[in-house]
């Protein structure tokens, strides 16, 4: 496919002054978010934010959310916008351009809520080092180079959601036969760590016992925890399967990076991706 011409007044003047716009602009000069921008560029109708011909769709889906994250995000953008202009590619390409999206979402937003769902108190620490188990092994997804990579991210994640259902399959068995004393010296540990207190476990004369009430809210605690964390590893291995699917979260990613630069240091990647290597 031909790459279109630029127009002659795209200069480094030019992008150093371009201010986009959040959302979508009413499509009159200066009023443009990036995609309307390039549309404009090359001949397009402006009013729409749709990647134009030549954009390889999943990069104009990424600098979209760019365009949306913030005015630091937004000037950044305006800087790489031309390098959007010929980066569509082929099928195969926009399959392994997906794939580094997918991989970048559930490296930032799903290992971040694994982590949030592991700090909460009171939860006992089996279920604690269980929950944390998954966020290491997803956060240590390599990135993908070419199809034999990510296919083999893709057998990783699989094996992880496995191992994920087959963990909350025993949870299930072994609800009605749990080991209560057990369950309770593991929260009292939990509760001392975290400064809580210690309503499960208290001595009078000698003797001690259980706040049976403090023990089912504990153990429903845990139930709760364990569920939205194998709903968070569920997501990764939706992801896997479709990866095209990353791209309707890519709002989760940034807030869990938490930084303006995240999008467009993705973007530079998939641009940096080739037909070579996604053969």
């Amino acid at each position: 496919m031909k790459t279109p011409t630029l127009p002659a007044y795209l200069t480094p003047a030019y992008l150093a002054a371009l201010v986009l716009v959040e959302g979508g602009g009413s499509g009159a000069p200066g009023d443009h978010a990036g995609t309307q921008e390039v549309r404009a560029w090359l001949g397009h109708d402006p009013r729409s934010r749709w990647p134009p011909a030549g954009v390889c769709t999943v990069v104009g889906a990424v600098a979209a959310r760019a365009n949306d994250h913030s005015e630091e995000a937004r000037s950044a953008l305006a800087q790489v916008l031309p390098r959007l202009v010929g980066s569509r590619g082929s099928a195969a390409l926009d399959q392994q351009r997906c794939g580094a999206v997918a991989i970048d979402v559930i490296r930032g937003s799903i290992c971040s809520r694994l982590a949030t769902i592991a700090a909460r108190p009171g939860l006992a620490e089996g279920r604690r080092a269980q929950i944390l188990g998954w966020r290491r092994r997803l956060a240590a997804i390599p990135d993908v180079v070419d199809r034999v990579g990510w296919e083999e991210v893709v057998d990783r994640i699989k094996a992880i959601a496995a191992d994920a259902d087959a963990d909350a399959d025993a949870d299930d068995d072994d609800d009605a036969e749990r080991d209560v004393v057990d369950y309770v010296t593991d929260a009292v540990i939990a509760a001392v760590r975290d400064g809580v207190a210690l309503d499960a476990y208290v001595a009078d004369d000698g003797d001690t016992y259980v706040d049976w009430d403090w023990l089912d809210a504990a153990i429903a605690r845990d139930a709760a925890a364990a569920r939205d964390a194998h709903d968070a590893v569920a997501m990764a291995h939706a992801y896997a399967v479709d990866p095209a699917y990353a791209l309707c979260y890519l709002e989760d990613y940034a807030d869990a990076v938490a930084d303006a630069h995240a999008y467009i240091e993705l973007i530079e990647r998939l641009l940096a991706m080739t037909e070579a290597s996604a053969r």
